[in-house]
């Protein structure tokens, strides 16, 4: 499962919805995201990817070599792209503060619209969205945060929560 920890992100946008729960409405805030991460990350939406877009850079010192670090682009040109994978039940955390007390922890989110730029170096640029249910203050200062880097942690969900989301 994905999984990123004090991540750093850019809240790219926050909007707030209403859906359907039965026949009474229930809010839904969705959060925006963008970070660059470590190439790394594209095994866990497909074992192949990485190596599908990347190769190892003959100019790197054996040591990172070996390592197997493949972190030159083999199709610099590649646009950005869409990638269809969505989860349910992750625990999102935005960490906010110096000690933990003003982070916003949010249970039961969902995690789609995921998308991908690939960069040279081994770095990727992945966007997403994540789908959950703030309470009335945690929803006043998400809206706060838009346009900010904060670090971010996201949990997957554990079995039993995910194969009930599925």
């Amino acid at each position: 499962m994905l999984e990123l920890t004090k991540q750093k992100a850019l809240v790219v946008m926050v909007s707030h919805n209403a859906e359907m729960h039965g026949k009474e409405p229930k809010p839904i805030s969705y959060i925006k995201l963008a970070m660059v991460v470590s190439n790394d990350v594209l095994s866990f939406f497909d074992g192949g990817m990485k190596a599908a877009f990347y190769k190892k850079d003959p100019e790197k010192k054996q040591e990172e070599l070996l390592a197997g670090q493949l972190t030159l682009l083999k199709f610099p040109k590649i646009q950005p792209f869409d990638y269809d994978y969505k989860g349910a039940g992750f625990t999102f955390i935005l960490h906010y503060g110096i000690d933990g007390k003003s982070d916003i922890t949010l249970g039961d989110c969902r995690i789609d619209s995921f998308k991908f730029e690939m960069q040279q170096g081994g770095s990727v640029l992945m966007k997403f969205k994540i789908g959950c249910h703030p309470d009335d203050l945690q929803s006043g200062r998400l809206d706060k945060m838009i346009k900010q880097h904060f670090e971010i942690t996201l949990i997957p969900p554990d079995e039993d929560q995910q194969q009930n989301a599925a």
